[in-house]
């Protein structure tokens, strides 16, 4: 069985991957038998990085990097630091997924929620504080909590960086949209 490890920069990456992981399994888009690992990145750009990236070499089969841009025109140079930090010998079992602003972009996408240029965090933030009342607004550690508002089929229909994640996946037959709304 191939075991994947899931490496995100986001504090409260870890959480939300686990929960993003166990919903794909229950919607039947990935294999329910998959082992993922979400593990937190030290750091874009940090020695530690490199060294948590071989320790999961040891043991998972594939790795997974996802990656804050912090703005569309950051992700090429995000690409290159953390590319630096994988040894050339495992590169052909890592991919490495950047996402243009940070992964509450998937969260907007599914709310129907427009950020053009701006911090989804930020959209976000204003949504739950005027359409939903809150008087906090967001917080980075709600975000595993939002994993159920992800509109996947929206996603997997709009996101380039949702798609390159779950296609990292293995995935199971493809199911009709209708077949997984059924699901409980």
């Amino acid at each position: 069985m191939v075991s994947y490890s899931i490496f995100s920069d986001d504090s409260y990456g870890k959480p939300f991957y686990q929960e993003l992981i166990s919903r794909l399994k229950k919607e039947g888009i990935i294999k329910r038998d998959t082992i993922v690992y979400p593990l937190r990145l030290p750091g874009k750009c940090y020695h530690k990085s490199e060294r948590a990236i071989k320790a999961a070499n040891q043991s998972s089969d594939k790795i997974c990097i996802i990656a804050d841009a912090e703005g569309p025109q950051n992700r090429t140079a995000t690409l290159k630091e953390i590319d630096k930090h994988i040894p050339e010998e495992i590169k052909i079992k890592v991919r490495i997924v950047i996402l243009d602003y940070m992964v509450e972009e998937w969260v907007c996408e599914s709310l129907g929620l427009k950020y053009g240029g701006r911090n989804p965090s930020e959209v976000l933030n204003e949504h739950l504080m005027t359409v939903r009342g809150t008087k906090k607004g967001y917080e980075k550690s709600q975000l595993p909590d939002f994993v159920n508002d992800l509109n996947i089929d929206i996603l997997l229909e709009k996101s380039s960086s949702f798609n390159a994640f779950v296609s990292f996946l293995p995935r199971q037959k493809q199911r009709r949209r209708s077949e997984r709304a059924k699901r409980p």
